[in-house]
């Protein structure tokens, strides 16, 4: 009897058949988590790809321009909305900065915004942006484009819901320098 014991043990230790079951029962959650965080972590690569490819969109417009209205900056905007498809609202900064060399330091021609929440540069704060500008020939101007948005994930998988924030430097291409239609900053 207890042959017949020990034998019945070691025949159900070794017997595999129905492993398979349970080890996809014991696999399904994994796999279920793992499809679902690749999938948040490409949408969230492709949100922040397309953000950044929306700023330089509008960037490479502007470069063309010699002068743009309140109207035309209303028109990036809608772009910038329609480009990256966000579900969140998004945010729109454009500025045209000059160095002076002498000086060492950038001035502000003129700065908009379209959204809230983001002030328009001014010459006492755009020295917070200084570190992140390229050098620039002596009294060259510059396009500053700044998109902001927001992303949050679909699912948890262990992303938070983050801000895409883009600064995209252009030059001017045809004209001297980028006017708003004030008139004051020409």
């Amino acid at each position: 009897m207890r042959h017949q014991t020990t034998r019945r043990i070691k025949h159900w230790l070794t017997d595999t058949q129905g492993s398979v079951s349970v080890e996809a029962m014991l696999m399904l959650p994994l796999l279920a988590w793992v499809y679902l965080a690749m999938f948040v972590y490409f949408d969230a690569y492709k949100a922040k790809n397309t953000n950044l490819k929306a700023a330089y969109s509008i960037a490479d417009a502007l470069s063309r321009e010699a002068n743009v209205t309140g109207a035309y900056l209303n028109t990036m905007d809608q772009l910038l909305n329609f480009l990256t498809s966000s579900n969140h609202p998004t945010k729109l900064r454009i500025s045209v900065v000059r160095y002076d060399t002498r000086n060492e330091d950038f001035y502000i021609r003129w700065s908009q915004v379209r959204g809230t929440g983001i002030n328009p540069w001014n010459s006492a704060t755009i020295d917070d942006l200084s570190g992140r500008l390229p050098r620039v020939p002596d009294l060259d101007s510059i396009i500053l484009v700044e998109t902001f948005s927001a992303y949050e994930p679909a699912f948890n998988v262990g992303i938070d819901p983050f801000s895409i924030d883009n600064l995209v430097v252009s030059r001017p291409r045809y004209y001297p320098g980028l006017c708003f239609d004030s008139g004051s900053a020409c």
